[in-house]
Formats: structure tokens, C-alpha cells, sequence
């Protein structure tokens, strides 16, 4: 579901088109398994939203110029 909806967010422009979505899709869910890891030990809405702003953050960048 993730590559899926990244393929899209390529082909409609929102990411630059030289882009590997299957290594961002790799990335992305590993970050989301960090972020879930994260909140289990600390149980901490903060960090969570820190882990998860980060992510996005990480994705902003990548749209193209």
C-alpha cells in the first residue's frame, strides 16, 4: 500500500521522478516501525510526534523543486 500510493504521489508530480519507491517504501515503513517502537518503550505522544515529524520532514524534501 505504501509503494502504491508513493507510485502515484510519482507519477503525479509529487515526488521527483528519479525517486527509487521501492527503496522509499522500505525506508518509510521502517521509520513508522522505529516511531511504533519508540512510543512502546517511552509511551510518550511527544516523541511519537517527534519520530513521525521527522518522517515527514524526510519526505517534504523529496518533492521536486
Amino acid at each position: 500500500m505504501i509503494m502504491r500510493l508513493l507510485d502515484q504521489a510519482k507519477a503525479s508530480g509529487e515526488l521527483a521522478e528519479e525517486i527509487n519507491t521501492e527503496a522509499l517504501t522500505e525506508m518509510v515503513f521502517a521509520g513508522m516501525m522505529g516511531a511504533s517502537v519508540i512510543y512502546g518503550t517511552e509511551k510518550s505522544t511527544v516523541c511519537l510526534d517527534r519520530s513521525i515529524n521527522a518522517l515527514m520532514e524526510s519526505l517534504d524534501r523529496l518533492a521536486p523543486k
